[in-house]
């Protein structure tokens, strides 16, 4: 059985085959809000962990517990910071942008996805809140530039990508069943998905938003 949610094999695929995000790292890496440590996993880096809220069985990366809007880490101890589907979860968003960039070294990077400011699975709106809700969202995503007011002010985005995946949101649903009843071809299904998504129109607010973001110090990506 696959026991790797769908979404985050997509959004690894998207991340990495159509956006710029390495696969190997010459400096420490910390995924805040990464769950069981999927995207850690599939990076070398010289140390790379992990923090969540909640720290689940069974983890693919080291992890440790923790609240990212106070992290448990001196300042500038990362060269790059992972925040994969994060900020949508986070009421005070401000705060843990504050506390990354705290942690971060000068000229790190912050590699980050949410979804963008129209962010739809279902067209009817009621459906659309509900499905916001159950996930955990506190808001239902951010325009390009409602997330550069977040940024501390020594923070610059450097790299938007706005990816609409119309085939996965469309495909959304019927995701979900087969992953339950047929696990073990999850990542076949969704490679299938990445690469229609790429060949259809790719920039749109309806999907997510993937940005790099530097801390001032340096010159990295």
């Amino acid at each position: 059985m696959d026991s790797i949610h769908f979404a985050s094999r997509y959004r690894w695929l998207v991340a990495t085959q159509y956006w710029r995000l390495p696969r190997r790292f010459d400096e420490p890496v910390l995924d805040v809000g990464g769950g069981r440590g999927y995207f850690l996993s599939q990076v070398q880096a010289p140390f790379k962990i992990g923090v969540d809220t909640v720290v689940t069985e069974s983890p693919l990366a080291p992890l440790v517990q923790a609240d990212g809007r106070r992290l448990p880490f001196a300042d500038n101890t990362f060269g790059h910071v992972f925040a994969f589907d994060l900020l949508e979860h986070v009421s005070d968003d401000r705060a843990l942008l504050a506390d990354v960039e705290r942690v971060l070294s000068p000229g790190g990077v912050l590699w980050l996805s949410t979804p963008a400011s129209h962010f739809t699975i279902f067209p009817g709106g009621a459906l659309q809140k509900h499905l916001h809700r159950s996930w955990g969202h506190v808001r239902r995503g951010y325009s390009a530039s409602d997330l550069v007011a977040q940024l501390p002010g020594n923070m610059k985005a450097g790299l938007f990508f706005c990816w609409n995946e119309p085939f996965y949101r469309l495909l959304y649903v019927p995701l979900k069943v087969l992953h339950l009843v047929l696990s073990n071809w999850t990542p076949c299904f969704v490679r299938c998905i990445a690469a229609v998504d790429a060949r259809c129109r790719r920039k749109g607010t309806s999907g997510h938003l993937f940005v790099c973001v530097v801390k001032s110090g340096g010159g990295k990506a």
